[in-house]
């Protein structure tokens, strides 16, 4: 299935005449009195104030007038209160700027770290940008934004059948191709901001725009892929014949003489690609001194690199490449001996057999010493970053965090510029969580006591009731079981006296859900103070926004992460900012997660829909398992009259359309149906 990557729109609109000054909180440009949580209440509350948006320098409190601002991929998607104090803590670390902005299409108002270019470097902002995978920056002075890569919003485009022949619909239902086709493909995401329909048609494939008009007749066998970020080339190349590049004007590229030619460096863990390659593979057979005499000659692939001009990157003389970081490129020859280079074909490592290297997300590449067997980080210029003595190295890229084992086998923590947060003297180091204003681990040390421990390397002082070991591990800290009872730590190590029978915490929640019997669940904060009573036979914090909480009756309440009720039905389940909600029938409709409004009928199944990057759209069933589409507003496009069956007979057509969005993980209330079996929106694991 060809993937589908929707950018978040960003608009941030900078009130240039207004500035809050908060200098009981700040002392020049250092955070003073506590921080990231008084900076964080302040936003909050200056946001709930403004929903035009802003830009705020957090050292100061203060809104620049003037500057090109980006905001960082690393704090994308933060909306809540608690994920503010992450954005802050990124901003302080960086450059100090947060920005905020209201998105209308889901009614969230989104925070992020930014970076303040002079209005002089746009071409600088433009290029962090793209490096961030933003759609937009904006220019304080003007109060505009600056589209990147000339990024639309295009409309859904929703896949439709009659007999064997499909078709398309856009958001309103009307139709944008009749079903005349055998075979149908969009791509509209950033990569492809003209937005392209691949088609087939009495067995051949051709190109279409977003609008349906023609592009490249139907004349390839094999279907055309558009390349990211290229301006209009496409890779067209079968299973079993030499492929080759076309642009739209139907003209040969590249020649059509490259086996299993494909685009190269789209990865998740590798570029996006601002000048992507092509990889491409040439079948050899092996010579006698090559071969070993006990083994048979066999043809093997050997895979070389092009640029998009069809110029020779990499010679195809190698085993197997693929993408080390944003930059690099790992080599393996026929010797299984590693090198890396950059995509521009310059070596920054050679082949050489002394070492080997592995993938990671971002700026860093590992490194292994085959001898030795230690690791260590090196930049995709091959400068050594992390020197290579350590017998584990593991990433937290969304954190900024390295884990690290030295020579005798003890852990400590890193941040990606390798400075040492918690020293190596644990035999076991592992991520509990954010809670409050710190990001937890626990260590066991050499003796088998166990250790709470935050980022800046300060171990919570526990209180002496509580007692870890490799028996009793923390793994669901701050709850802890001590004397037969489960017990809440507080933020100080202080045991506080609630005692229960059953306590669970959601990842990095501030809120717990307790009981202390079977009928009495409820939900307790950080300090043990009540949000939810303790009242329902189940209660749970999905995050610290949404609590769902089961009624003795069956009942299930949707609560805000204050405890105050939201609404009421017979089922729940939330997905990201999709509340779903089932009525006594069993039937299922999306609300608002902030106000509980319910934004759509009733339907048997709900299923996530590949569409557009303007708009999420779902697939509904009814209880005949016919299809039909919503959009996220609740509002029908078009009844529930699609075949189903003929959906899963249509193949890789129709899967280029829906896709099962998969829930493993998230927090699902289901629907108990009077036979005892539960009805669930489709899509969990």
């Amino acid at each position: 299935m060809d993937r589908i990557l929707f950018p978040k729109k960003i608009a941030m609109t900078a009130l240039l005449s207004c500035a809050l000054l908060l200098t009981s909180c700040y002392s020049g440009s250092k955070l003073v009195g506590g921080s990231v949580k008084a900076v964080s209440d302040s936003l909050w509350a200056y946001s709930n104030r403004h929903p035009d948006g802003f830009t705020m320098d957090v050292t100061t409190m203060t809104e620049p007038a003037e500057g090109v601002v980006v905001a960082y991929a690393a704090t994308q998607g933060c909306h809540s209160r608690k994920q503010l104090g992450r954005v802050v803590r990124h901003a302080i670390r960086h450059d100090g700027y947060v920005g905020g902005w209201l998105d209308t299409t889901d009614s969230l108002y989104y925070f992020d770290s930014s970076r303040l270019f002079p209005e002089d470097s746009l071409a600088a902002a433009i290029r962090f940008g793209i490096e961030n995978g933003q759609i937009a920056v904006f220019v304080l002075s003007e109060g505009c934004e600056v589209r990147l890569n000339a990024q639309r919003d295009l409309p859904p485009r929703l896949l439709v059948w009659q007999d064997t022949l499909f078709g398309l619909i856009d958001g309103s239902g009307k139709t944008v191709l009749p079903c005349e086709y055998e075979g149908l493909f969009t791509y509209n995401d950033k990569a492809y901001p003209e937005g392209y329909i691949i088609a087939k048609r009495d067995g051949l494939w051709g190109i279409m725009d977003w609008n349906g008009r023609p592009i490249l007749p139907y004349r390839y066998d094999a279907r055309p892929k558009p390349i990211a970020n290229s301006g209009g080339l496409f890779v067209v190349c079968g299973d079993d014949k030499p492929g080759g590049v076309v642009n739209s004007k139907g003209d040969t590229v590249v020649p059509f003489r490259y086996l299993n030619l494909s685009e190269f460096g789209t990865s998740d863990f590798g570029k996006t690609s601002s000048s992507p390659l092509l990889i491409y593979s040439v079948e050899k057979t092996p010579n006698s001194a090559e071969t070993s005499s006990n083994r048979t000659r066999r043809k093997q692939l050997l895979r070389g690199l092009l640029d998009l001009n069809g110029r020779e990157v990499l010679a195809p003389v190698y085993k197997n490449l693929f993408c080390g970081c944003d930059h690099a490129i790992i080599v393996t020859d026929t010797n299984d001996y590693e090198g890396v280079m950059d995509f521009k074909g310059v070596w920054v490592r050679p082949i050489s057999p002394l070492y080997t290297y592995d993938n990671y997300y971002g700026d860093f590449v590992s490194i292994k010493e085959r001898r030795t067997r230690l690791k260590g980080l090196m930049s995709a210029d091959g400068s050594i970053v992390l020197p290579i003595e350590y017998q584990e190295v593991c990433l937290y890229p969304i954190k900024g965090l390295v884990e690290v084992k030295d020579r005798s086998g003890l852990w400590g923590l890193m941040d990606t510029h390798f400075r040492v947060l918690i020293p190596h003297r644990y035999t076991e180091l592992n991520a509990l969580g954010e809670f409050g204003d710190s990001y937890y681990f626990y260590g066991v040390l050499r003796d088998g006591r166990v250790e709470i421990i935050d980022t800046a390397g300060h171990v919570v002082s526990m209180d002496p009731a509580i007692h870890f070991d490799h028996d009793n591990l923390p793994y669901s800290y701050p709850l802890v079981y001590v004397d037969s009872a489960w017990r809440l730590v507080d933020p100080k190590g202080k045991l506080l006296p609630q005692r229960y029978s059953e306590a669970s915490n959601y990842w990095s929640s501030t809120l717990m859900s307790v009981a202390t019997d079977s009928l009495h669940h409820g939900i307790v904060d950080l300090w043990g103070n009540v949000v939810v009573p303790l009242r329902y036979v189940e209660a749970d914090a999905d995050g610290d926004d949404v609590i769902l909480a089961r009624c003795p009756s069956g009942k299930v309440e949707v609560l805000n992460g204050k405890g105050r009720k939201l609404l009421s039905c017979w089922g729940a389940h939330r997905e990201g900012n999709v509340l779903y909600v089932a009525n006594k029938n069993g039937m299922w409709a999306i609300a608002d997660s902030r106000t509980g409004k319910r934004l759509s009928r009733y339907y048997f199944i709900w299923e996530g829909v590949n569409s557009s990057s303007a708009e999420t759209c779902w697939a509904v069933y009814d209880t005949n398992h016919r299809l039909g589409y919503v959009n996220a507003r609740g509002r029908e496009i078009l009844p529930c009259s699609l075949d189903e069956k003929r959906a899963a007979l249509s193949g890789e057509q129709i899967y280029g359309y829906i896709y099962h969005d998969c829930s493993c993980g998230e927090l699902i209330y289901p629907f108990k149906l009077p036979n005892g079996r539960y009805n669930q929106p489709k899509g969990g694991c």
